[in-house]
């Protein structure tokens, strides 16, 4: 993640102890057949982290995990149509080399599996016109748009 988002403005690269955090804050909520990664002789090249959209049951649940709430979210998990990208992205020396097609035809494949009709690629940067393009040559369309105005005082 860190040689990967570099030239993203405002990213601070995670230390090793975040890193840690971070993974165990979302492992037990990920289902394994949305994560797709490719490795290359320097180690791990390129990664897309999707997740199941939990908001039904959430809001079932009442925000609540217990006594019932984790089973209104572990069903909505599995009946989800709609698959949310977290995080996703490809070493700088390995960009336009397909890597990135790799693994979205391979997530394409495990979302027509589970009857997934949406994926919702929130959070890609306005600026990222190739990421963009890609997604608008396939059929997507941008539905909202996140920006960050700044005005000294």
């Amino acid at each position: 993640m860190n040689q990967t988002f570099m030239e993203i403005d405002g990213f601070v690269p995670l230390e090793d102890q975040e890193k840690k955090e971070f993974a165990a804050r979302y492992m037990l909520i990920l289902d394994p057949k949305f994560i797709k990664v490719v490795e290359g002789k320097e180690g791990l090249i390129g990664f897309a982290i999707g997740m199941p959209d939990l908001s039904t049951g959430i809001i079932k649940a009442r925000g609540r995990l217990l006594p019932f709430g984790i089973f209104h979210i572990l069903r909505a998990s599995r009946k989800s149509k709609k698959l949310l990208m977290l995080l996703g992205g490809v070493r700088k020396d390995y960009r336009g080399k397909g890597i990135d097609v790799l693994m979205a035809v391979k997530l394409f494949e495990a979302c027509i599996t589970h009857h997934m009709e949406l994926i919702d690629l929130h959070l890609v940067l306005e600026v990222n016109t190739k990421m963009r393009a890609e997604c608008e040559r396939i059929g997507g369309e941008i539905v909202k748009r996140f920006r960050i105005f700044q005005k000294e005082l």
